[in-house]
């Protein structure tokens, strides 16, 4: 009888998959998950890639809660990295103190930064779109890095018109570099704040409707003009440590 049981308990089971590879015994079979070796060849994502090319991702970072402040230390930090080797590259090659200029430069973008924030969060609340000051600090930090990234990146080219022409084609191709940052910065921040408005809309199920977008827009447009207009004042602070008058 104890047999018959077993039988018929052994009868109604559902058949155990096979695994493909050998597994512990203690992991379930199933494959309900990444294989190994996909596992193992995953990248984290990379801040600085996203900074430049995926302003969805940096929206996605603003929202977490946990992610939103390592994010925003790390760009930061990345933003005085950059601005600091730029400015002091800047100020080797055209005599000034180095070390000044390396300190001061940060400082600068970061004032550029701050000069901004009053008239986005202004307009925003005029057109009926206002972004919380912490999401909008974020972005403008995010944004201003990217136009960082952007200017080191044209540094060297400006370090070699110096040595070439120091009067006229070493000084256009600094102050070029400060603007295109501005312009690099002032379209990021536009993108930025076009994707954390669709990632909340996503969340809350809200339609993006025309309506928004142009409020959204219009945002952006300030954002632009401002980041463009402070980061190209910049330059000023690469030379002796104050600006131009």
């Amino acid at each position: 009888m104890t047999a018959i049981t077993i039988q018929s308990l052994d009868c109604a089971a559902p058949p155990v998959p096979t695994p493909l590879e050998y597994v512990s015994p203690f992991v379930d079979s199933r494959d309900d998950g990444p294989a190994l070796a996909e596992l193992l060849t995953r990248q984290p994502p990379s801040l600085l890639k996203e900074l430049l090319t995926n302003p969805g991702a940096i929206a996605e970072r603003m929202l977490d809660p946990a992610e939103a402040p390592k994010s925003m230390a790390r760009t930061l930090a990345l933003l005085v990295a950059t601005s600091s080797l730029s400015g002091g590259f800047l100020a080797s090659i055209s005599g000034s103190e180095v070390v000044r200029a390396a300190a001061l430069l940060p400082v600068a973008i970061v004032l550029a930064v701050a000069a901004a924030m009053g008239p986005v969060a202004a307009t925003a609340v005029m057109a009926g779109a206002r972004v919380p000051w912490q999401l909008l600090a974020a972005a403008l930090t995010a944004a201003v890095t990217a136009g960082a990234l952007t200017m080191v990146a044209l540094v060297p080219v400006a370090v070699v018109l110096m040595r070439i022409d120091a009067e006229w084609a070493g000084s256009l191709a600094v102050v070029g570099a400060f603007i295109v940052a501005g312009v690099v910065s002032g379209r990021r921040i536009h993108s930025v704040l076009r994707a954390l408005a669709k990632v909340v809309c996503e969340r809350t199920g809200e339609p993006l409707s025309g309506e928004r977008i142009s409020r959204i827009n219009l945002v952006g447009r300030v954002a632009f003009v401002q980041l463009a207009f402070t980061m190209s004042l910049a330059p000023g602070f690469h030379e002796v440590g104050s600006p131009v008058v």
